[in-house]
Order: structure tokens, then C-alpha cells, then sequence
């Protein structure tokens, strides 16, 4: 009898947060106080205060942290708490999720709600951008509740929840099923040839085989073969598993006048 697999959580500790680099390309540089993000840890704990003032540009003074442990699909689920211990007026600003390569540094723009940065290669705006922001999480953020954020990278989904007893409101699964999805996509296009992803005949053979693979009139080890190039499943909209998979860290943008 196979006993079923043990459910396993790791805990992401607050003193494994560190500061993104503002990028040079970032509309919003010059704002940047650095001097205005204290950190102090607790053991493995971490209290983050931004005592910026912005007199000119709300929001330009966000900082944003991100976890240095990796968490990768498949390897269960990894949890998060965070509370809010004072907001000012910049709650709204408050951003949480997940990014990838945090050494690639953050950036702002002033047309645009959150952290992002420019697209690399294979990477489709509003589809595979490197930072997925959690937009939910004001309705079930509570100043002074510890709130509870569980990534499961086995359902493909996250879950916020308050963790004190007495309060009810709190958030469904969020799905990332497709932002994970789109992720291996780029992952895998970035090392492709760029022709792939621009060269339109390129494309009219992949649609054209893949018709003719539907009607029975490629088979075999011929189709076998197109049908496991990741070009092909680029253009197709396949499902694309890169051979190493893509590591996913949490990350905080911390408005002006915010401690967590």
C-alpha cells in the first residue's frame, strides 16, 4: 500500500527579504530615497519601515523587497506573513507577490500601477511579465491582522488568509495556473532563436503542419518530432515544460509612510 505524499510547507522568513536595486531605466529614479527603508530583523523576522516623504510624485519613493529563497513548481507550498503595523494614507500602494530574477532590479512607470521592468526576450505584456502582483490582497488586507499568504506550486494558485482567530474575511485561491504557464513559455523563448518569434512564415508552417497533423496526413515519427519543438509549441500555444524550472520569489513594494 503507497502511503500518500506528505504535504510539505516552507516557511519564507522575514529576514530573507532584501532590497531590489532601482534599474538606471526607471522613469521614476529620481525619487528613490534609499535612506528612507529601515530594516531591523528578529530572529528570523523583519520589521521594514519607508519614512519617505513624497512631495512631488506619490509613489515614487516605493521600495521593493524580495525573498532569496527560490521556490520552484512542484515543490509544494511556501508561506508568507505579513502584517501591516501603520499605513498613513498609502495602503492602496501596498504591493505583494511573486517576481523572477530579483537581480534584475525593479523599476516604476508613471502610467502603470506596480514594480515591472522592460520585457526580455519571449516575455508578452500582460502575460508573462517577470512580476505577478497579487490584486486581491486589498480586499482581505486588515492594519494590524497578521495576514497569511500560502503559494502552492503544486495547484498552481495562492491563498491569503487572515491567521488571527475572530476574523472571518478572508481571500479564495487566486489562481496562476496561466501566469506560470506563459512564464515557461519565455523561459523557454529566451534562448531560442529570436527569428522564431518574429519571423511570420515561420509561424504559417507551424499552424500548417499542425493542420496537418489534425487531419492524419503527417504522422509518425515526423510529427513526433514537431510536435516536441518548442518553437512549434511557442506558436501553437502549447504547453512548454523548460528542463529546469523556473525559481519564484515573494516580493513587497513598501509605499512612503507604510511599516511592516
Amino acid at each position: 500500500v503507497e502511503l500518500p505524499e506528505k504535504e510539505t510547507t516552507t516557511s519564507i522568513s522575514g529576514s530573507s527579504f532584501l532590497r531590489l536595486q532601482r534599474r538606471n531605466d526607471c522613469a521614476l529614479k529620481a525619487f528613490d530615497d534609499t535612506a528612507a527603508l529601515h530594516c531591523r530583523c528578529r530572529e528570523s523576522a523583519m520589521v521594514c519601515w519607508n519614512s519617505a516623504l513624497e512631495e512631488q510624485v506619490v509613489g515614487g519613493s516605493r521600495q521593493v523587497l524580495a525573498s532569496s529563497c527560490p521556490m520552484r513548481r512542484g515543490e509544494g507550498t511556501y508561506r508568507m506573513d505579513l502584517r501591516v503595523n501603520s499605513s498613513a494614507d498609502a495602503a492602496f500602494l501596498l504591493e505583494v507577490g511573486l517576481m523572477v530574477s530579483p537581480d534584475d532590479g525593479v523599476a516604476f512607470k508613471v502610467d502603470a500601477p506596480g514594480a515591472c521592468r522592460p520585457l526580455r526576450r519571449g516575455e508578452l505584456p500582460g502575460k508573462s511579465e517577470p512580476f505577478f502582483r497579487i490584486v486581491s490582497l486589498m480586499d482581505v488586507l486588515v492594519e494590524g491582522v497578521r495576514l497569511v499568504v500560502e503559494l502552492d506550486l503544486k495547484e498552481d494558485q495562492v491563498m491569503l488568509s487572515n491567521l488571527e482567530p475572530g476574523q472571518t474575511r478572508a481571500g479564495e485561491a487566486v489562481s496562476i495556473a496561466s501566469w506560470l504557464a506563459e512564464r515557461n513559455r519565455a523561459q523557454i523563448m529566451s534562448a531560442r532563436n529570436p527569428g522564431e518569434l518574429e519571423c511570420h512564415l515561420f509561424k504559417e508552417h507551424a499552424e500548417h503542419l499542425q493542420e496537418l497533423v489534425n487531419e492524419g496526413k503527417l504522422d509518425g515519427e515526423l510529427a513526433d518530432c514537431f510536435l516536441a519543438d518548442p518553437g512549434a509549441k511557442w506558436v501553437l500555444a502549447a504547453e512548454i515544460t523548460p528542463e529546469v524550472p523556473e525559481a519564484y520569489h515573494f516580493y513587497i513594494s513598501l509605499p512612503a509612510g507604510m511599516e511592516v
